[in-house]
C-alpha cells in the first residue's frame, strides 16, 4: 500500500513540476516586458510593417478630425498628403523603434488587464472580443501626430490637426488567438492559474518529498525513476506541440501578408504565434532534461544498491 502511495505521489510531484514550469513561462510573457518585446521587436526593422503602418495610421488620423465633412474641398486632399508624408517621415525616424516597443507594452498589458476583467466578470458583454489581442497604435499615432502637427501649421490647417491629440487610442485586432479556438474565460483562467506556479511548484517539492518518505531507502530508486520519466515524457510532448506550432507559423509567414489593417493583422499576428511557440521550445527542452537527469538518478541509485556478484 505504501509503495502505490508512493507511485500516485510522484505522479502528482511531477505534474505539479511541469505546471509550475508553464505557469513560469505564462506569467513571465503576461507579467514582464522583455519576452514580449523579444517576440515583436524584430518587427520594427520590417519595411512591410512600416509601410503598413504608415496607410493606417495616416487614414485613422484623418479619420478623427472633427467635422472633417465641412473641410473644403481644396483643403482635403492638402491634409491627406500632409497626414500621409507626416507618419511616413516619423516612422523613418529613430524615435520609431522606442515607440514600437511601447506600442508591444501596451498592447501586452491593455491584453492582460482585458483578460483580467473576464476573470473578474467584469465584461460579460464583450467577453467574446476579449480573447483576441489587438495592436494598441497610440505611441506610434502620437509620434505621426507631432509630425503631422508640424506639416499642418505650414499649410494653415493646425487648428484642424491639434484636437487629434486627444483621441489617438488607435488599435488593429490582430486575431490571435482565435475566439472560435479558445475561449476568453479559458484564455482568464490560465493566466490566473499561471500566476500561481510558485504554488505549484511548493506542492510538487512537498509531494516529492512525502513519496521518497513513504517508498523507504530501498524503493526510492524506482520513485526517482519514474518521476522523472514522468516528467520527461510530458516535457517531450510539449516540444513536439511547440516545435509544430513554431514551424506552422514560420510556414504560414511566407505567404502574402495582403494590404492595410490585414497586413498588419498578418504580419504580427504570424509574429506572436511563431513567437510564443518559440518561448516555449527551450522550457519544454528543460524540462524534457530534467526529466531524464532524474530518472536517470534513480537507475543509478538502483546500479550502485545491488550486490556485486563474487566469484
Amino acid at each position: 500500500m505504501r509503495a502505490i502511495w508512493a507511485a500516485l505521489l510522484v505522479v502528482v510531484a511531477a505534474v505539479l513540476a511541469v505546471g509550475a514550469v508553464a505557469g513560469f513561462g505564462i506569467d513571465r510573457l503576461a507579467r514582464t516586458a522583455e519576452p514580449a518585446r523579444q517576440i515583436a521587436g524584430p518587427l520594427a526593422e520590417d519595411p512591410r510593417l512600416r509601410d503598413a503602418l504608415s496607410a493606417e495610421l495616416s487614414a485613422r488620423l484623418l479619420e478623427q478630425v472633427p467635422d472633417r465633412a465641412g473641410i473644403p474641398a481644396v483643403v482635403a486632399p492638402l491634409l491627406e498628403r500632409a497626414a500621409s508624408g507626416a507618419v511616413s517621415a516619423a516612422l523613418a525616424e529613430p524615435g520609431f523603434r522606442g515607440a514600437w516597443l511601447e506600442t508591444v507594452d501596451l498592447t501586452r498589458e491593455r491584453y492582460v488587464a482585458r483578460l483580467e476583467a473576464v476573470g473578474a466578470g467584469d465584461m460579460p458583454g464583450g467577453a467574446g472580443s476579449a480573447a483576441t489581442a489587438a495592436l494598441e497604435l497610440r505611441p506610434l499615432a502620437a509620434l505621426g501626430h507631432a509630425r503631422l502637427q508640424e506639416a499642418a501649421d505650414r499649410f494653415g490647417l493646425g487648428p484642424l490637426v491639434e484636437p487629434l491629440g486627444d483621441r489617438l487610442d488607435i488599435s488593429v485586432g490582430l486575431g490571435v488567438p482565435d475566439p472560435a479556438d479558445v475561449a476568453p474565460e479559458t484564455l482568464a483562467a490560465a493566466l490566473r492559474l499561471a500566476a500561481q506556479w510558485g504554488w505549484w511548484a511548493a506542492a510538487s517539492a512537498l509531494a516529492a518529498l512525502a513519496s521518497l518518505l513513504l517508498a523507504g531507502a530501498r524503493a526510492r530508486w524506482w520513485v526517482l525513476a519514474l518521476g522523472g520519466t514522468v516528467v520527461a515524457v510530458l516535457g517531450a510532448t510539449a516540444l513536439a506541440l511547440a516545435s509544430r506550432a513554431a514551424s506552422g507559423a514560420a510556414r504560414s509567414g511566407a505567404s502574402d501578408p495582403g494590404e492595410g489593417s490585414g497586413r498588419i493583422e498578418a504580419l504580427v499576428g504570424r509574429a506572436l504565434a511563431e513567437g510564443l511557440a518559440n518561448q516555449a521550445v527551450p522550457l519544454a527542452w528543460w524540462t524534457l532534461v530534467a526529466g531524464c537527469a532524474v530518472a536517470a538518478i534513480g537507475v543509478a541509485l538502483r546500479v550502485l544498491r545491488r550486490p556485486v556478484a563474487t566469484g
